[in-house]
């Protein structure tokens, strides 16, 4: 769903350019502008669309090296850091997605890289400009790029004081950044902002987003799990791989942490910040402003566990404590990406199958109700086109309207149902209870959706929530 949006997105930008773009979504458009230039070169399909995430993502691997040669000067760290950003289930689920994430984390690493002289006091005269240009990008790629600048700034300030004059000038070239950045802003100053869907279990999701940053999305809970399930279901259902990766974690940083202490002070600190930081402001935000919280909004901290995995793996031949955490950490991304690509429960959400089936099998007098018009784009893309008759939903008070109306069973035709991600609009199942629970025949089920046949249906009425034909 996700991808199809970054394809619409890259459209727009081709037809209309930024101003048609910031029409259609806030996001920022950097990322677009790369996918709109690969589907020029090559054409609409998956490869053309994925390649510019797959391409920054290969790269971020190799500037996470980078990035740690500078800030601790050692090279077992750093080639463990590079080696585990490459095999990351984590990264590499971001490295396969039409996403901006990928990119969004290879100038996360580059701003680090740029921004470093200011702790260590070796400034280049180029490394100012560095600094304003990768903020820029990085803003122009994410909005939440700014908790990355927030967090160097906080660090910053610790170490140099208000009184320092290099930090008023990264300051200064924080600002050029930011104002680079308000044309955007002023462009989308109509769109909506908010992001995402609400989440149980807020005291959890810090320790989440460390466990992602180790395990990715394929390991333990899946994306789905956590929406559909309480906190504690979660827990226990997932209990042998929570653990094992908490004792991944608990023995990378056992491991890693005193390495990183006696090669340098400084950067063990800004490590620790770099790698809390970002996700803590992203979920304090949750709760002063209308957005959400989900791990990909702070994959600008990725990069300082994975140093710390390095700085354990750097003590392998030495120490035990290392071995133990290296051979945890292994067992963690090799069990993930055997999930990623052979489990089908971590697999992204399916609505290609959908649309072929009701192509397929969907008679001309049939109704078709789907249940979150966040489906819409997708269906269309892999060939779904709405008729008149067709029922979307897009609100929870639409859920209820329709289900009122399916309720009455009254003309003799077939309704298909396509429930989609119902942890979003119909949590309770209202439309399957209106249709009545038994009644339908599962037409198919696939990650993330399922379609069910039933015999007759109520004639449904347009309203607040709910449109009958096609959207606009």
């Amino acid at each position: 769903m996700d991808e199809i949006a970054s394809l619409r997105n890259a459209e727009a930008l081709t037809s209309s350019g930024l101003s048609g773009f910031a029409a259609q979504d806030h996001v920022a458009p950097l990322s677009a502008v790369l996918d709109s230039a690969s589907i020029a070169v090559g054409r609409t399909g998956e490869f053309w669309m994925r390649l510019p995430a797959a391409v920054a993502g290969t790269l971020a691997a190799g500037a996470t090296y980078v990035v740690s040669r500078r800030i601790l000067g050692d090279l077992g760290i750093a080639f463990g850091a590079g080696l585990f950003a490459a095999v990351a289930p984590f990264a590499v689920w971001f490295g396969q997605e039409a996403r901006m994430y990928s990119l969004l984390l290879l100038i996360a690493n580059a701003y680090v890289w740029a921004c470093w002289g200011l702790i260590d006091g070796n400034i280049r005269r180029w490394d100012w400009a560095l600094m304003a240009l990768t903020a820029g990008l990085g803003l122009w790629t994410h909005h939440y790029m700014a908790l990355l600048i927030t967090a160097f700034g906080v660090f910053a300030l610790a170490r140099r004081g208000f009184r320092n004059r290099s930090l008023w000038m990264w300051a200064a070239t924080q600002a050029v950044a930011l104002a680079a950045f308000v044309p955007w802003l002023v462009l989308t100053g109509g769109q909506g902002n908010a992001t995402g869907f609400e989440k149980s279990g807020q005291l959890f999701w810090l320790p989440y987003t460390l466990f992602s940053d180790v395990a990715g999305m394929s390991l333990g809970p899946s994306t789905r799990d956590l929406r559909l399930s309480s906190t504690a279901q979660v827990i226990m259902q997932n209990a042998p791989s929570i653990a094992l990766v908490s004792a991944a974690l608990a023995a990378i940083a056992v491991a890693g942490m005193p390495v990183l202490w006696r090669r340098s002070r400084a950067a063990a600190a800004w490590i620790l910040c770099w790698g809390l930081l970002p996700p803590t402001v992203a979920i304090a935000l949750t709760f002063v402003a209308d957005v959400s919280y989900n791990t990909r909004y702070a994959i600008t901290s990725f990069p300082a566990v994975a140093i710390l995995v390095g700085a354990a793996g750097s003590r392998l031949a030495t120490v035990w404590s290392a071995r133990v955490a290296v051979a945890l950490t292994a067992c963690v991304v090799a069990c993930s990406l055997s999930n990623w690509y052979t489990d089908p429960h971590y697999a992204k959400d399916d609505l290609r199958s959908p649309a072929v089936t009701l192509a397929q099998q969907m008679g001309p007098n049939d109704v078709l109700v789907v249940d979150n018009m966040h489906a819409l784009p997708s269906l269309e893309y892999y060939g779904w086109r709405c008729r008149p008759s067709d029922v979307v939903v897009s609100s929870p008070e639409g859920t209820k309207a329709a289900a009122r109306d399916l309720s009455t069973h009254m003309e003799p035709r077939t309704t298909w149902l396509l429930v989609f991600r119902p942890w979003e609009l119909d949590p309770q199942g209202s439309l399957l209870a209106a249709l009545g629970e038994g009644r339908g025949v599962v037409a198919g089920a696939w990650p993330g959706s399922t379609l069910i046949r039933y015999a007759g249906s109520g004639p449904v009425s347009a309203a607040s929530g709910v449109t009958v034909g096609c959207l606009d």
